[in-house]
């Protein structure tokens, strides 16, 4: 509680709410299944487990933000929301384009379109994603990407709903609390200063975005497997994890480190 007001705050409150709200959902659901389980998650609770733990993920992200956000916002300034905007919007439009791309090439081959369109979709997004971590390597960057990202594919997709809403706020936390932990953002690997990147850190920074790019990818399958019962074999979400979303998030990564200190250069 504030204690110059008097009120609990805001984010407190709304972190509360979302939460028994989140409950009630999953206990919905839960009955639900028990009389009509899902496709093939009998012989793989994990698939469960990931689930829950993204609920609650979602919720420590929804209290974060709203208690944290304004004061990022605050820190990030004019100029590094207007990159954060600029960079978004080009993430958005590659995106949607490899969307419209994926469409056209489904017919020709099925699910495996994903390692097909995988470089627009993963690739190029967190190259521009490398690039912005890049010049500004600090907690709150990714945040302020991916809401921005979120509310795009909303106004201009229609993506808005439970699990939209749910798989935004988990990569929000994964990624903060990946790029936190790797000393991405928390860290002086990309605060240093020169025209190159410091010896090691390119691939470095590459690895933890695809990392961070990877698991949110995992939470997806889970969270379609059981709120829109699709089915997907143990092999094809680990392909897809690790290749799209792994492999081609890494290269996109390291390609963007290196661009991002050319346009450090450039701002100079």
């Amino acid at each position: 509680m504030n204690p110059t007001t008097g009120r609990r705050p805001a984010g407190l409150v709304f972190g509360l709410a979302y939460a028994i709200l989140a409950a009630l959902a999953a206990a919905t659901f839960a009955a639900q299944f028990q009389s009509a389980p899902p496709p093939g998650l009998a012989d793989r609770p994990w698939i469960w487990r990931l689930v829950v733990a993204s609920i609650v993920l979602s919720v420590a992200g929804w209290i974060g933000m709203l208690v944290f956000g304004r004061r990022t916002i605050e820190r990030v300034g004019v100029e590094g929301l207007a990159t954060i905007g600029l960079i978004s919007g080009m993430q958005f439009a590659i995106s949607y384009t490899s969307v419209i791309l994926g469409t056209m090439l489904h017919p020709l081959f099925g699910p495996f379109v994903i390692f097909v369109t995988g470089p627009g979709d993963e690739g190029l997004p967190c190259l521009l994603l490398g690039a912005l971590v890049t010049l500004l390597p600090r907690p709150g960057t990714l945040m302020l990407n991916y809401a921005t990202l979120f509310v795009l594919n909303c106004i201009f997709g229609g993506s808005f709903g439970l699990v939209p809403i749910l798989f935004a706020t988990v990569s929000i936390v994964l990624g903060e609390s990946i790029l936190a932990l790797s000393r991405v953002t928390t860290g002086d690997v990309l605060k240093q200063t020169g025209d190159q990147p410091p010896q090691g850190a390119v691939w470095r920074v590459g690895a933890t975005i695809g990392i961070v790019n990877a698991a949110p990818l995992l939470v997806q399958y889970g969270l379609f497997q059981v709120f829109y019962r699709l089915e997907f074999a143990t092999w094809f979400i680990l392909a897809g994890t690790l290749i799209p979303g792994f492999l081609y998030g890494a290269i996109g990564g390291a390609i963007g480190v290196r661009l991002g200190y050319r346009l450090r250069r450039t701002a100079r």
